[in-house]
């Protein structure tokens, strides 16, 4: 997809952005199983995730489970329109504790992790183009 430097979705270059990678599910569709890379001897059962546009119209809010629930996850991702050049930042939230033995289940929607994402310039493995990092258009 490409995002404009006012972090509008276009189907087209508009020469004030950059194109991103956009994740397989449709925001507010049906969503999609998401399975973490995991040797197969492992069997790892796949859990369906939906993803939700947030309020603001940028972030992406992919869900496994809903809040109150045991075992209820989200990541928070979205771009840093104002940052220059942009960036991406990831938050991971989960509930405090839903493994009783390791003492009282506690649903509390907790932060767990932040990961902040920056732009590379360097060949692209899909076509070998080097593409400039996407900077804010004022």
């Amino acid at each position: 997809v490409y995002l404009n430097g006012r972090g509008i979705e276009l189907e087209a270059s508009d020469a004030s952005g950059e194109w991103w990678v956009k994740h397989s599910w449709i925001v507010d569709g049906q969503g999609y199983d998401n399975c973490e890379p995991f040797p197969l001897e492992e069997n790892w059962e796949c859990l369906p995730t939906i993803g939700v546009l947030a309020a603001d119209g940028l972030t992406m809010d992919m869900r496994v489970g809903e809040w109150g629930q045991p075992g209820a996850f989200n990541n928070l991702r979205r771009p840093e329109i104002d940052a220059d050049p942009m960036t991406y930042t990831i938050e991971t939230w989960q509930p405090a504790n839903i493994d009783a033995s390791a003492g009282e289940i506690d649903l509390t929607r907790t932060l767990i992790r932040t990961q902040e994402l920056s732009c590379q310039s360097q060949p692209s493995p899909l076509d070998n183009q080097v593409r400039p990092c996407p900077v804010r258009a004022d």
